[in-house]
């Protein structure tokens, strides 16, 4: 009976311990679940943030390349216009050259008149060629008759040397 009774007391002792460690592991499994609860939460908060700040970089990438394409279309325009201003450039230094040109073309035949009319008060006529070649840029014009292929060369000629 003895035995009996030392082996009750034995069993009551190692039950009383295994009560003991059930309450412990009990804590402890509410106290993960409970941090298990918190992570997830934390978790689902984190991919909330990953989602509106993909959705703020999609917008701003969309906003970007809106601006993007404008600048593109604003600079297709200003070389369009710079091509245009080009070319009514062109066409005026055209105009310019064939001017000069016939300028020059009047001027001889009138000093080749005034030579045969005897006219020859040429101080007035040098002191105003004098004054309006320094107003002009330095290039030579020659005079010739020539065909309209040959006006066309020099005034080609005379471009590239702009």
């Amino acid at each position: 009976m003895k035995d009996l009774q030392t082996a009750l007391s034995n069993e009551r002792g190692s039950n009383s311990s295994a009560l003991q460690e059930l309450k412990e592991t009990k804590k402890k499994i509410e106290y993960f679940n409970s941090k298990i609860s918190d992570l997830e939460a934390a978790n689902l908060n984190l991919n909330q943030k990953i989602a509106d700040i993909t959705q703020l970089m999609e917008d701003m990438k969309s906003g970007h390349r809106a601006q993007m394409h404008a600048k593109e279309d604003e600079i297709k325009r200003l070389l369009d216009e710079l091509a245009n201003q080009m070319k009514e450039y062109q066409n005026l230094q055209d105009v310019k050259i064939a001017l000069d040109m016939e300028i020059a073309v009047f001027r001889q035949l009138i000093e080749c008149e005034e030579d045969r009319l005897g006219l020859g008060d040429r101080s007035f006529d040098n002191s105003l060629s004098s004054s309006s070649r320094s107003k002009t840029p330095d290039y030579k014009t020659s005079v010739e008759r020539t065909s309209e292929s040959t006006f066309q060369r020099k005034v080609t000629v005379s471009q590239t040397q702009l």
